[in-house]
C-alpha cells in the first residue's frame, strides 16, 4: 500500500507543521504503509483508554499510531511560528523522521503474538530539542 499524505487543514502563516509535504513523503516513504494526515486535529489529545499517560510539557509536533491490525498513521500538528524556528524544522526532519521510520519497522516487525495494542510513538517539542515518548494502550 502506497503512502498516502492528506493535507486537512490549510495553516495561517502565524503556524507551520514540523515538516512540509516533500518532507514527510520523502522520511516516510520507505515505509510503503503509512498514511500522514497534516492537520487531521488542532493538537494532539490522548486516547480515553490510555492510562499511563507521560508528563508533556512542550508542544507536540507529531505522532505515530499503530493499531493491533498493524494499519499506521502519521500524524502533525500545527504549531505557533513564533515556537518553531526554521533550524528546528530542519532538525526535526533529519533527526525525528529517521526515528519515526526506524521505530515504526521494529512495532510492525514484531511477531503477532507480542501485538497487546495500540502502540503510540509521540514527538514532543521542547527548549533543547525534541523528545519522544511512547505508549501502548487496549
Amino acid at each position: 500500500m502506497p503512502l498516502s499524505i492528506h493535507v486537512h487543514r490549510r495553516l495561517p502563516d502565524s503556524q507551520v507543521y514540523a515538516c512540509s509535504k516533500r518532507d514527510a513523503k520523502a522520511g516516510l516513504t520507505a515505509l510503503d504503509v503509512a498514511d500522514v494526515h497534516f492537520g487531521l486535529s488542532a493538537r494532539y489529545d490522548f486516547e480515553s483508554n490510555c492510562s499511563k499517560r507521560p508528563d508533556l510539557t512542550g508542544n507536540v509536533v507529531a505522532s505515530v499510531a499503530i493499531d493491533r491490525e498493524r494499519v499506521t498513521s502519521v500524524h502533525l500538528y500545527p504549531v505557533a511560528a513564533s515556537e518553531f524556528s526554521a533550524r528546528e524544522m530542519q532538525l526535526f526532519v533529519e533527526t525525528q523522521l529517521p526515528a519515526i521510520a526506524a521505530w515504526t519497522r521494529c512495532v510492525l516487525e514484531l511477531p503477532a503474538t507480542q501485538v497487546v495494542g495500540h502502540q503510540q510513538l509521540i514527538i514532543e517539542s521542547v527548549v533543547d530539542g525534541f523528545r519522544r515518548h511512547e505508549v501502548s494502550f487496549p
